[in-house]
């Protein structure tokens, strides 16, 4: 594909309630490649809906424009399993107390299961329990 005649920055930001960035397809593949945007969306998927939704849009277009410059359909990778984690691996990994942990299941704070009288939490719900935390 050839490459289009660059822009000037303000030709990209449009919006009447506020700025919005258009990022051309080619630009969002470019960037998912090489910004790490796969990691970006897992490691902030459900802490800012809006953000989210750029994410996946941007990884949308980035497939879009690979499908139509290689010929070849792309396809999306599925999402890891979760890793689950007991309540004391959970505090070894925030640096927390066991019982913090067990607090924060019991009163939903920390999405977990609870498997045979013991809390199972989700890697993933564990990173979103930190960001809430840090926060």
């Amino acid at each position: 594909m050839p490459e289009p005649t660059p822009r000037a920055p303000a030709a990209y930001v449009h919006g009447l309630d506020g700025p919005v960035v258009l990022v051309p397809a080619r630009i969002a593949a470019w960037l998912d490649r090489n910004a790490s945007l796969t990691q970006l969306r897992i490691d902030h998927r459900g802490t800012d809906p809006e953000l989210d939704a750029v994410l996946v849009a941007l990884r949308t277009a980035a497939l879009a424009w690979r499908t139509a410059a290689t010929g070849t359909p792309q396809r999306q990778q599925p999402a890891p399993l979760p890793s689950w984690l007991g309540t004391t691996a959970a505090a070894d990994h925030l640096g927390l107390a066991p019982r913090t942990i067990r607090l924060a299941c019991e009163t939903g704070t920390l999405p977990a299961r609870q498997i045979d009288g013991r809390w199972r939490i989700a890697l993933e719900d564990l990173q979103h329990y930190r960001a809430a935390r840090a926060a």
